[in-house]
């Protein structure tokens, strides 16, 4: 089985506001779940941007799509949002005029804020 993140990125312009579909490698897969927080490649370029995670599935290795590109990195678990604070973003997406990206910085502290890293070593 693979599991498949679908995940809201910071940054993305209101005419690109959606969940994205990520694979979380086999040594993420016990850190990432709704609410984590994790460093995806995003664009044609692959520029790393902090998204967070909305949901996760599983499924079969043959029905996985091949164009899917992999999360890099996870954020500790005390970075993770809860499940009201998830459930809030999705309203607040749903029900007001703003990213999926904004519904997240509108209920997290700003000091709260995850400020992710692309690491040079890896």
């Amino acid at each position: 089985m693979q599991y498949i993140a679908q995940v809201a990125v910071e940054r993305a312009a209101i005419g690109f506001d959606q969940l994205y579909s990520y694979l979380v490698p086999p040594p993420l897969q016990d850190c990432t779940g709704p609410g984590s927080v994790v460093l995806v490649p995003f664009g044609k370029s692959n520029q790393p941007r902090v998204a967070i995670v909305l949901e996760v599935t599983q499924a079969a290795l043959a029905d996985v799509p091949q164009k899917l590109k992999v999360l890099f990195d996870a954020a500790p678990e005390q970075a993770r949002l809860s499940q009201d604070l998830g459930a809030l973003v999705k309203v607040l997406h749903d029900h007001t005029f703003c990213t999926y990206y904004e519904a997240v910085k509108a209920v997290v502290p700003y000091g709260a804020q995850y400020q992710a890293k692309a690491r040079s070593d890896v």
